[in-house]
C-alpha cells in the first residue's frame, strides 16, 4: 500500500542507508514513483501534496499530459475546498459565532488561497471582538 506522506518504498530505501551520508534520491524520483505518490494523495484528498508530486513529474518530463491533467484537477479541487472553508467561516462570522468561524479562516490562511487576505482580516476582527468581550466580563 502506498501512503501519501511517506511510502513504504521510501521508508525501506532511507531506513537501510547510513543517515550520516547524503543519499541520492534517484530511485525515489522516478516518474512512475511520483505518479503513484500523486495519485495516492488524490485518493486521500490531499490535493496540495498531490499537486506537489505532479509538479515534480513535470520537472522531469515537461510534456507529460497525465501530470498536466492531474495537476489541474488537484489545483481545482484545492480551490474548491478553500472556497468552502471561507464560505463556512463567513456564514458563522455573520451569525456572530466568532469562535467557530475562526478555524475555517485559519484553514484558508494555511492553504494560502485567493481568500487569504479577507480571512486574515476576519481573524483580526475576531481577536478584537473576543478581547473586547473578555474586557467586558472582567469589569
Amino acid at each position: 500500500m502506498l501512503f501519501c506522506a511517506q511510502s513504504i518504498f521510501s521508508q525501506r530505501v532511507f531506513n537501510s542507508v547510513d543517515t550520516n551520508k547524503p543519499t541520492p534520491l534517484t530511485q525515489a524520483d522516478t516518474i512512475d514513483f511520483l505518479r503513484q505518490k500523486g495519485d495516492t494523495c488524490m485518493i486521500q484528498l490531499n490535493y496540495d501534496l498531490a499537486a506537489f508530486y505532479y509538479r515534480k513529474m513535470l520537472e522531469k518530463k515537461i510534456s507529460d499530459s497525465y501530470a498536466l491533467r492531474r495537476l489541474k484537477e488537484a489545483e481545482h479541487a484545492q480551490k474548491r475546498i478553500c472556497k468552502s472553508y471561507f464560505t463556512y467561516g463567513e456564514q458563522l462570522f455573520y451569525r456572530k459565532d466568532y469562535l467557530n468561524s475562526k478555524p475555517f479562516y485559519e484553514k484558508v490562511v494555511e492553504q494560502g488561497c485567493n481568500f487569504t487576505p479577507i480571512a486574515r482580516e476576519r481573524l483580526l476582527q475576531i481577536e478584537k471582538i473576543v478581547n473586547s468581550k473578555k474586557k467586558d466580563v472582567d469589569k
